[in-house]
């Protein structure tokens, strides 16, 4: 999982599933507090 800022300021947590080096699946995303 990572945490990170979306383009329009909201800070969310996705989950993701790690397909190879350079490719990712996620899995679901939410806002969260800072």
């Amino acid at each position: 999982m990572v945490f990170g800022f979306t383009p329009d300021g909201r800070y969310i947590l996705v989950v993701y599933e790690k397909i190879s080096d350079v490719m990712v699946y996620p899995v679901t995303a939410y806002d969260v507090e800072e």
